[in-house]
């Protein structure tokens, strides 16, 4: 009888173990060191995902992993969230991880402090790293293959991270950093020539409180659709890193809190299809592209504006700016060297709101440019002598608006034609930008 007992024994403990043996092949969910050990142990790769319980609250090893087949993610905590405790802090840890065919996805996982993963080589998805509060440091020095990228990590304090070079096939989503605690630097991810068409657009959104020490972004991309960029702090823009010779953005615009802009060095073709700056920071502006299709621009702390000679070669531009109250519209610049270079050819559109000196509407008709849907100038120092415009009728399209007025109400005459020079427009125009 006892010798039965004892075989019961040894069979339940032998299925107990088979029950509790890790499959490598399928997914694993990591409660505790424990469960790392077994993953250490026994598996190079995981074929399914890999998870790690929402509640963790212990540091976790991964050495001896090699790859992941599926996504690296943190479990659902469903309704359970609002309770949770936020643990002391813990770190994830794989020297040795080099893939994962799936995502990288960790948001508000709560007491994780530090992720160093060195050796991460390629994900195949998109990298999601998003409202990591107590993350201070982020290791993911070889990292070079994304399909997307985000970050959030307010109290980062360290990014380890060479440069991304390639986007893989699965792109879908965006390349965006939002806070990033008080590094310095997010060249890492948008320095490197990367066509990154497939993506929907490269976002740097360093949200209105943010008061850390990135002070300018290098994008260096071949291509992109959207590039966004705003800041709770004062950041510049350069456009081309120090190994890029061409970059085309389809939308770039300024936002809130960028003062400057400027063009790499090493750039030898830059197109940017269309251009807003709504940056109430920015004071100069200098729009130094080869190409471009629609300009517009708004800011009350602008006060000069430079378009280039490229601009000579500019085909078909749509071209706005108002709301500029400390800026001059003049054809020189303060050192008295040409600042304002019309297109050769056809403009879509031409409306400008402002202060402008008495030679900026001369140097328009002295050109050769010709506007072909519309025309609106409104000067608003009384300076600009629209009645010139009637030599060039032939350039401009059959309604068109010239104003001269100053600050004390008096108004020179505006022109609509086919009205006669003299005639008085109270309509009020407002500018859609």
């Amino acid at each position: 009888m006892a010798r039965f007992a004892n075989s019961l024994l040894v069979m339940a403990f032998a299925f107990h173990s088979f029950v509790a043996a890790i499959d490598c092949n399928g997914t694993i969910t990591i409660t505790s060191q424990d469960d790392a050990k077994d993953v250490r142990e026994k598996c190079k790769v995981v074929g399914g995902d890999l998870k790690f319980a929402w509640n963790l609250s212990e540091s976790i090893d991964l050495d001896g992993l090699e790859g992941v087949n599926g996504s690296v993610e943190l479990t659902t905590c469903d309704d359970k969230c609002d309770d949770i405790t936020i643990p002391q802090p813990f770190n994830i840890s794989s020297p040795t991880l080099k893939r994962i065919n799936g995502s990288l996805s960790f948001s508000s996982f709560y007491g994780l402090e530090k992720l160093i993963l060195p050796n991460l080589n390629n994900v195949n998805q998109s990298v999601s790293l998003l409202d990591l509060d107590n993350v201070t440091h982020i290791d993911l020095t070889r990292l070079v293959t994304v399909g997307g990228f985000t970050l959030g990590a307010k109290r980062l304090e360290e990014l380890k991270l060479d440069g991304l070079q390639n986007l893989t096939d699965s792109s879908t989503g965006n390349i965006t950093v939002y806070d990033v605690g008080t590094i310095q630097s997010v060249d890492g991810i948008y320095e490197n020539p990367i066509d990154g068409l497939q993506l929907g657009e490269a976002n740097v959104t360093l949200n209105r409180n943010y008061t850390g020490s990135v002070k300018n972004v290098t994008f260096g991309w071949t291509r992109v659709h959207d590039l966004l960029v705003e800041s709770g702090a004062g950041i510049s823009v350069t456009l081309g890193g120090p190994s890029s010779e061409s970059l085309e953005i389809d939308y770039l615009k300024l936002g809130k809190g960028v003062v400057g802009l400027e063009r790499g060095s090493q750039m030898k073709n830059l197109t940017v299809k269309k251009f807003q700056s709504e940056s109430m920071n920015v004071t100069s502006l200098k729009l130094d592209f080869d190409q471009a299709s629609e300009i517009a621009i708004v800011g009350t702390s602008l006060k000069s504006v430079e378009i280039p000679s490229e601009a000579e070669n500019w085909e078909n531009l749509n071209l706005t700016i108002s709301t500029v109250p400390l800026f001059e519209f003049g054809s020189k610049s303060a050192d008295g060297s040409q600042a304002w270079h019309w297109p050769k050819g056809d403009m879509s559109a031409l409306r400008l709101v402002g202060n402008m000196t008495s030679d900026f509407l001369t140097s328009f008709i002295q050109g050769s440019t010709r506007v072909v849907n519309t025309f609106h100038i409104d000067d608003t120092s009384g300076s600009v002598n629209c009645t010139a415009l009637y030599q060039i009728q032939d350039r401009l399209p059959e309604k068109f608006f010239c104003q001269a007025r100053n600050d004390n109400g008096a108004s020179m005459p505006a022109i609509l034609r086919p009205l006669h020079i003299g005639v008085f427009l109270s309509t009020v125009i407002v500018l859609a930008l």
